[in-house]
């Protein structure tokens, strides 16, 4: 038995770039190798935006494990990418492990808008709640 987490993570930009990127992905060592292509799904209900976003509960997550780095690169591909052809997008990585202080909500973002941001924050965030398994009865 070990340490799970629950993992999410999430990459908006237009259509057009998305779909350059994410090309760019696939062909990397890490991602052939562990099929980490097919991990990735696809929201593209906002009209010229992509969300590509992976999610995973009770996962192992240590950045150095290798799949969890071919995991990662799609995300330090979209900053090369964004840098060098000087377009738009956010990112989270948000992690939830066991212990109740363990959490993690890394962004990463050029959005000069905010727009990209919003979407993030509508897509993926962090709750906590408290359930209460009690009745109601003599006081």
């Amino acid at each position: 038995m070990g340490y799970y987490s629950h993992v999410v993570i999430a990459h908006v930009m237009s259509d057009a770039h998305m779909t350059e990127v994410f090309a760019a992905y696939t062909i990397l060592p890490a991602t052939q190798e562990y099929n980490l292509a097919a991990e990735w799904m696809f929201d593209r209900s906002r009209e010229g935006v992509t969300v590509v976003w992976y999610e995973a509960q009770c996962v192992k997550w240590r950045d150095s494990y290798r799949d969890v780095a071919g995991l990662l690169a799609l995300g330090a591909l979209v900053e090369d990418f964004a840098e060098e052809r000087h377009f738009q997008y956010a990112s989270v990585l948000t992690r939830v492990g066991e212990d109740t202080a363990d959490v993690e909500e890394d962004y990463s973002d050029n959005d000069e808008s905010g727009s990209f941001i919003e979407v993030l924050h509508d897509c993926v965030g962090i709750t906590r709640t408290i359930e209460v398994g009690l009745s109601e009865g003599d006081t």
